[in-house]
């Protein structure tokens, strides 16, 4: 689209309740209604809490893509 502006796309570490609830929501959006392993908020927490990476991608303020990385034990 040319005349689209362009928006940066700004990647952030993933910390708190509410990013990890966006992640469940993005994670549904992405794998559809039927999709019933989205890894659940307090997993997400725990994960990042022990170590593990968790990191958004935001357009505009919404997030669009998400990467995560859990560590072994």
């Amino acid at each position: 689209m040319p005349n689209s502006p362009i928006r940066p796309v700004v990647c952030r570490d993933l910390t708190t309740l509410e990013d990890f609830a966006v992640v469940v929501e993005l994670e549904r959006e992405i794998w559809g209604p039927g999709y019933d392993e989205v890894v659940p908020v307090p997993i997400l927490a725990v994960t990042v809490l022990r170590g593990g990476i968790l990191i958004g991608a935001f357009e505009g303020g919404r997030m669009i893509a998400l990467d995560r990385k859990s560590t072994r034990l």
